[in-house]
This record gives C-alpha cells, structure tokens and sequence, in this order.
C-alpha cells in the first residue's frame, strides 16, 4: 500500500502500524523470523534488508523514520535488536497498556 500511494503521486505519507510488534528484524537480525516480522525494516530500508522488496517502490526508503509511528505494540515481543532501531532512529511506539487506556489519546504528541 505505502508503495502504491507514494507511486500515485503523494510524495509524503504517515504511516500508524497497529500491531504487537514493532517488524524491524532483518535475515540478518534474526534466524526465526518470517517475512511479516520484518516488514517495517523494509519500508525504511535498514541495513541488511532484501533487495528486492525494499526497492519496490519508486523511491528508496519508502517511509522515513518521522512518518512512522506504532501503536499498540506488546514490548516483551520485541528484540533487542529492534529495540535498538527503535532507539537509533527516534521511533515513536505506543505500547499495548497505552494504547487500551486511552485508544485516541495515546497517539497525541
């Protein structure tokens, strides 16, 4: 979908990921993960990503770490590895307690 939007024209877009967990790992972070838990890696092209499925799009990265931002994820279900990502590239996460308290207003800034 980000890849569609940004081919029809819109040259920025803000992505929420709703899930449990954040999907920054790698084939080079993890040896148990499938491809859906990688899927956000992807999108911001971080090192060691599949080629092919990063540059789907018709730019490279598809997403930049500001237009981003999760919501609802478990933090025990993330990797240290993610973790880091999440650290390094100033993401945004809401986690699951936050999100089930206050559902619109755990996405404020």
């Amino acid at each position: 979908m980000v890849a569609g939007y940004l081919a029809a024209g819109f040259e920025r877009l803000g992505v929420v990921y709703a899930d449990l967990h954040t999907d920054l790992n790698t084939p080079q972070t993890t040896e148990q993960g499938a491809l859906d838990w990688m899927v956000t890696a992807h999108l911001l092209d971080l090192p060691g990503v599949v080629d092919a499925l990063a540059s789907v799009g018709p730019r490279r990265p598809l997403l930049q770490p500001g237009d981003l931002a999760y919501w609802g994820v478990n933090p025990t279900g993330v990797t240290a590895g993610e973790r880091a990502s999440v650290d390094r590239l100033g993401l945004r996460v809401v986690d699951t307690a936050d999100a089930i308290a206050d559902p619109a207003g755990s996405m404020r800034s």
